[in-house]
């Protein structure tokens, strides 16, 4: 009796387990830790350059990556040689590309503008899916997606439209625009991506934007002069280490796995969750209330601020017979080659 009562409990799944499987609390998870890539990297903008930024940041992710990649080195290194072409596709686009567009474009714009054009990123992903695999996405899903950015505009002019008039559009926007389009091209890559552990494939796409990053950044080093060279104090050492462990290593883990989950254009609709984690705290309106009351405020408006995005997000992302869980059915497409792939390494 002992015996079996050990054994059906080791067969529950535990919590991350659960958590693995679930592919909207990872995009939930990862459009949060993203929200504060966008706040770090601005605020670190005035004691470290762009690419400096970027290489640190993809360093000491890699460096936390490596001891969870190592014990899949005997099964996967071979695979990963094999499919270089596309783990270098996958470095250059979502590693080294990506995350220094965004630091040179925080430069000189605001991070709620950054955020803005990221959630053009829904928009961009079905467009790179259809050009390289000529994927259509279902009515329900441009509706959801219509809805949603509807949502966005509303949570940044804080329902005005005079708001919206008087946002004002930077240089740094063109950067982050073009930031989001090697993303989109990322997303779409996944699905072409060797079927190895997640870790690995990780480990090695950051490996490699570590390396297109380094000839970068030692040009930056020795040809732009800033007065930012001063040695980096505690902020910036904590700053980067959130990059590290929850933009990057983290963030870039459940996006994946949601990638292999759901598909990338279902996928890239969390990106909207993004604004609803970042919104600013209205000092004008809560300055005159007690502090308690001020929390409550606060809150009550990142609340209101997801009640709006949330309902055009879950009418894309929750299709039950649409086009993604036909194709998953079939075991076509990326749903169901990932889903393959997630199979093969856990019982090899």
């Amino acid at each position: 009796m002992n015996t079996t009562e050990t054994a059906i409990r080791s067969q529950r799944p535990t919590f991350l387990s659960r958590l693995w499987n679930a592919p909207y609390s990872l995009l939930a998870l990862a459009a949060l830790f993203w929200a504060g890539n966008f706040v770090v990297g601005r605020a670190l903008n005035h004691s470290i350059l762009p690419i400096a930024l970027a290489f640190w940041r993809w360093t000491a992710s890699l460096a936390i990556l490596l001891p969870f990649a190592w014990r899949h080195r005997s099964r996967d290194l071979p695979l990963l040689i094999r499919h270089w072409p596309n783990v270098i596709i996958l470095g250059l686009l979502g590693i080294a590309v990506y995350n220094s567009l965004i630091y040179v474009g925080l430069g000189s714009t605001t991070a709620i503008n950054a955020l803005l054009m990221q959630s053009l990123l829904p928009v961009f992903i079905p467009i790179c899916a259809f050009c390289a695999f000529r994927e259509r996405p279902r009515g329900k899903q441009l509706a959801g997606l219509t809805f949603s950015l509807v949502g966005i505009a509303v949570v940044a002019g804080r329902g005005s439209l005079g708001t919206l008039q008087d946002l004002h559009f930077e240089p740094g926007d063109i950067w982050t625009l073009l930031a989001v389009l090697a993303y989109a091209l990322y997303s779409v890559a996944l699905r072409k991506r060797p079927l190895v552990h997640p870790s690995s494939l990780l480990a090695a796409s950051v490996a490699v934007g570590v390396m297109l990053l380094l000839p970068v950044y030692l040009f930056e080093r020795a040809t732009i002069e800033t007065t930012t060279s001063h040695p980096l104090d505690a902020e910036a050492v904590l700053g980067i280490g959130y990059l590290a462990v929850f933009a990057s290593a983290l963030a870039y883990l459940c996006f994946n796995r949601c990638v292999e989950l759901i598909g990338a254009n279902r996928a890239g609709m969390g990106i909207h969750l993004m604004p609803a984690f970042r919104r600013p705290f209205p000092r004008r309106e809560a300055s005159s209330l007690p502090s308690r009351r001020a929390g409550l405020y606060r809150h009550r408006n990142r609340v209101d601020d997801a009640l709006i995005t949330i309902p055009g997000i879950r009418s894309a992302v929750t299709d039950a017979g649409g086009w993604s869980s036909r194709r998953r059915r079939r075991g076509h497409g990326c749903a169901g080659n990932c889903g393959a792939g997630v199979r093969r390494w856990r019982h090899r």
